[in-house]
């Protein structure tokens, strides 16, 4: 089918960003391993054949999408245009156009154009903390913010240029906790200007629009 020999592994050898094929007693495992060291899509069989034909199904698939991703990145840009043209989507004028508050629900088609996170609502800092930690997979993180900006500024792992963190709820946060979490995506924001290889975007609810405005203000 043309795969790359460097996207698979099928005599257990635990090489990072590969397709692992790996027997563990009368089990047979497959997983992507990642660069972090993270087993991800992980998979058990009972013999080598359904291993094997579960991969080859895999890369049957991955190839047809391959194959369609340029009219899919075609379209799903479209709809980003066409959502912001019509209002739903909205920016802060002459501040940054990496800060997006939206009405949108679902942003599931962002992950056509780029590596996408949602973070569902949060209580408290420890929770937002949880769950950054949890959806990019940030391993031996101290839950502070100094860590956090450390992490915001090492995607050194993730391939896609675009990045999307979107946020449905901050509402319960502090102002003091609302504060310092902006100060690190303005910092983050600009970082990455800098840098060129990777844009990181932060999407959150309308509804946050006026407090992050009043905190730009006040810096």
């Amino acid at each position: 089918m043309g795969v790359n020999e460097n996207d698979y592994s099928l005599y257990g050898s635990l090489d990072w960003n590969k397709i692992i094929l790996y027997e563990n007693y009368s089990n047979w495992e497959v997983f992507y391993l990642s660069e972090r060291g993270t087993r991800d899509n992980y998979h058990v069989f009972h013999s080598e054949e359904e291993a094997c034909q579960y991969i080859f199904n895999e890369f049957q698939k991955t190839l047809k999408i391959h194959s369609t991703t340029p009219k899919l990145l075609e379209s799903k840009r479209t709809a980003m245009d066409l959502l912001m043209k019509n209002g739903y989507v909205e920016t802060l004028s002459n501040i940054t156009d990496k800060v997006l508050f939206s009405e949108v629900c679902s942003w599931s088609f962002l992950a056509f154009i780029g590596y996408c996170i949602e973070i569902p609502k949060v209580k408290n800092k420890n929770e937002l903390f949880s769950q950054l930690a949890n959806k990019l997979c940030l391993r031996n993180f101290k839950y502070s913010w100094d860590d956090l900006m450390a992490c915001f500024q090492d995607f050194s792992w993730i391939d896609d240029t675009d990045i999307y963190i979107i946020h449905l709820d901050l509402s319960c946060l502090s102002p003091q906790d609302l504060n310092n979490y902006y100060e690190i995506i303005n910092d983050t924001i600009h970082f990455w200007d800098e840098k060129k290889n990777h844009k990181v975007y932060f999407i959150f609810s309308k509804d946050e629009k006026d407090r992050f405005c009043q905190r730009i203000t006040r810096s």
